[in-house]
């Protein structure tokens, strides 16, 4: 379980963070990159903070899904269902065409 410190909240600081993606295709044969870039921005937010303490707790489930489910309510606690799509690789051997040879005597 984690929960925020006690700290003065003059001193308290909360980096907000965003993530985007960009996606892009062209087709190529073996090779995969993949790039994260960050870019951070600062900004002073004036505004009045409510103390309070949170708990966080991860729940290990590991199951199989068909759909990823809601962010639901259990009494006082959000629980939000964190998914993973998992690319499953099949290989199967297909027989694609026959060359057939024929003697032909002459």
């Amino acid at each position: 379980m984690t929960s925020i410190p006690d700290t003065e909240p003059e001193t308290l600081v909360l980096p907000l963070m965003t993530e985007r993606l960009a996606v892009t295709r062209r087709r190529i044969e073996h090779v995969v990159q993949v790039a994260t870039v960050t870019q951070e921005r600062g900004l002073r937010v004036d505004e009045a903070l409510a103390h309070g303490r949170i708990e966080i707790e991860w729940m290990p489930i590991g199951r199989t899904i068909g759909a990823v489910p809601l962010v639901r309510e259990e009494d006082d606690t959000t629980v939000m269902p964190v998914a993973e799509e998992v690319v499953v690789v099949e290989r199967r051997l297909v027989l694609k065409e026959e060359v057939r040879i024929r003697r032909v005597r002459c």
